[in-house]
């Protein structure tokens, strides 16, 4: 988390209403009954800009291929934007 790698950016959010940022958050976590493994994250976003426009934001992450052989192999993505 960026604040933790950067103290100062909590004296710079200090005292904003992050709801007004954030809006309704939902999350889902799903999880293994026996293995406690997580298996589905479904994340929804939903804010009220300050010009009044709505952003709405899903996402859904499956997880799956805990302990095969071989290790899945992740590429990184030909292109990418880090978020800020």
């Amino acid at each position: 988390m960026r604040l933790q790698q950067d103290p100062s950016l909590l004296e710079e959010y200090e005292g904003i209403d992050m709801g007004g940022i954030v809006g309704e958050l939902s999350l889902d976590l799903w999880i293994g009954e026996v293995d406690k493994l997580p298996r589905q994250v479904n994340m929804e976003q939903v804010a009220t800009l300050e010009d009044s426009s709505n952003s709405a934001t899903t996402l859904l992450m499956v997880f799956s291929g805990y302990g095969e052989e071989p290790p899945v192999l992740i590429e990184a993505p030909a292109f990418f934007t880090e978020a800020v």
